[in-house]
């Protein structure tokens, strides 16, 4: 008899230990929040920002306003972008190419600022690809929203 008892006692441990590892494991620290980053453009500086030649490690991804409006470039952008790059002559002998992809927030306003490196492609492409952008004329929107969106631009570069 007491021989059957500790063999049920055993198997039943055996049992609560076995269910109890196949949970997931809690821990006791909070969840860590998203950070956002403040969408908040001073007026540009005539000094060059050395954060923006960052990549940025976050998933790259497109926000909507609140209300689903998006703005629009005044033009044909990629003509824009076409007409005002310059292919680095660094690189030249190189024959470097490829996709820098560059995120943005544009303002109520229409203001585009905190430019960041999602893709990049070597620093000079993406000095170049920053330069370009940022020669951007004011967006415009369809209403004015209460709050601005995150835009991404890839710009290409390719020897002819």
């Amino acid at each position: 008899m007491i021989k059957k008892l500790l063999l049920v006692l055993l198997v039943s441990l055996f049992a609560v230990g076995n269910v109890n590892a196949q949970k997931p494991k809690m821990s006791m620290k909070p969840k860590k929040k998203e950070c956002f980053e403040r969408p908040c453009c001073g007026e540009p500086s005539t000094s060059p920002v050395c954060d923006t030649l960052n990549v940025d490690t976050l998933g790259a991804k497109m926000f909507e306003t609140a209300e689903g409006l998006k703005p629009s470039f005044p033009g044909n952008l990629f003509e824009f972008i076409a007409s005002h790059l310059q292919y680095p002559p660094e690189l030249a002998e190189r024959s470097v190419s490829g996709r820098v992809v560059i995120k943005f927030f544009v303002t109520p306003s229409g203001r585009c600022c905190l430019f960041r490196v999602m893709r990049s492609v070597d620093p000079y492409l993406d000095r170049e690809a920053l330069r370009v952008l940022k020669l951007m004329p004011a967006w415009e929107w369809e209403r004015r929203p209460k709050q601005g969106v995150w835009q991404l631009v890839p710009v290409t570069f390719r020897l002819q």
